[in-house]
């Protein structure tokens, strides 16, 4: 498959699922404080999500009877949460004995498992691999509600492709928008192949430019081969064979060679030295520690009829200490109305310096709700 093909084969994706989860929120190497992975044992299968922040979400299955769960916690080797069965809702706790071993008690119900994967998203990529789209679903949903990364990215392929539903790439790129807006760099660098081919959005050059810088910057070689041959071709822009070439330099991957085999024939000297200096450059920029992430408010939005409405509030945060509920309809920030905005947009408005305040107007059913508070510190 060619690496900028817009809709991904299914082995690819698999390999996007299996291989790809972003290494903040990917499973390491198994300890006995680490919850995260796929638990079976004694009649039960345990899957657990990092969500960042000390959040955990998944699902228990019970004898076959899959239950979903959120907002768990860990500590000290213990995960503890809860999850509805029946209409009666029932504590949980996993209480790790060994990297791979662990008991999961429920009432006067114990039960040992072990640790079969420590990759989670692994059990996604199996429902997908036999097309049981549903369960795929009700697995990423709730990981999507928290905002947890490489299932917003998940979302998006699933849309994309159209497995559970027609295919929507408007949709699909919403979602890559919030994994990305979370740090996903393969959101990003799809998101820069939708602006950049019009997949569900205008074909804007400057926007995939945009989003490929992102994703190169964070260590994305294909990310770097597109911005390079973008400047290389002259799509859309200006072409420059000197940052095409620096570009693709800077890629370091064997499928940029060729290209920049065809550039260097059309270089000069003294050009091709500038070329490579450039690539030393964005070298250098990549590997520059981040600066601090900007202080958010500590929501997760989607755009529902058009309209950004709360999907979940993050534990811990100020949004709910003062009580913002999932389901609000965001209306105003900083008295600018934001009806018409991408989500995108949105959520560059709610970003800023972190500590400053922000003025935010709800609409819950008939009422309205105004808010001021100071954003969320930086790394929060």
């Amino acid at each position: 498959m060619k690496p900028c093909a817009p809709c991904p084969g299914l082995r690819y994706v698999l390999a996007l699922l299996l291989a790809l989860t972003p290494a903040a929120f990917a499973a390491a190497a198994a300890t006995p404080n680490d919850p995260t992975g796929i638990w079976a044992g004694e009649g039960a299968t345990l899957v657990v999500y990092d969500c960042g922040r000390g959040s955990y979400t998944g699902q228990i299955v019970l004898d076959n009877d899959p239950l979903p769960f959120t907002n768990a916690t860990a500590d000290a080797g213990t995960l503890k949460g809860r999850f509805t069965h029946g209409g009666d809702t029932f504590d949980f706790t996993l209480a790790l004995t060994a990297a791979d071993a662990a008991t999961l008690t429920s009432g006067t119900s114990k039960r040992a498992l072990k640790r079969t994967d420590t990759d989670p998203f692994s059990a996604v990529g199996d429902l997908i691999g036999k097309k049981e789209y549903d369960r795929a679903w009700a697995h990423l949903r709730p990981l999507a509600d928290q905002g947890q990364p490489h299932a917003l990215f998940v979302c998006a392929l699933m849309h994309q492709n159209g497995w559970g539903g027609p295919p929507d790439a408007a949709k699909a790129n919403e979602f890559y928008e919030r994994a990305a807006a979370a740090g996903h760099r393969s959101a990003m660098l799809n998101l820069g192949v939708s602006h950049r081919d019009g997949r569900g959005t205008k074909a804007d050059p400057a926007k995939a430019l945009e989003w490929f810088k992102k994703a190169a910057l964070r260590g994305d070689a294909q990310g770097a081969r597109n911005y390079g041959a973008i400047y290389a071709n002259g799509q859309g822009v200006p072409a420059d064979l000197v940052e095409g070439y620096a570009w693709l330099a800077f890629s370091g991957d064997a499928p940029a060679r060729e290209s920049m085999e065809k550039l260097a024939a059309k270089l000069s000297p003294e050009q091709l030295e500038r070329a490579n200096a450039r690539a030393k450059e964005l070298a250098a920029e990549r590997d520059r520690p981040a600066a601090p992430t900007t202080g958010g408010v500590g929501i997760t939005l989607e755009m529902r009829d058009g309209k950004p409405v709360i999907t979940a509030l993050r534990k811990g945060s100020r949004a709910e200490a003062m009580e913002l509920k999932a389901g609000d309809v965001l209306e105003r920030v900083n008295n600018e109305p934001v009806a018409g905005k991408s989500l995108d947009q949105v959520n560059g408005l709610l970003a800023g310096e972190p500590e400053t305040m922000i003025q935010l107007s709800f609409r819950r059913g008939d009422a309205g709700v105004q808010i001021a508070m100071p954003r969320e510190p930086a790394g929060r």
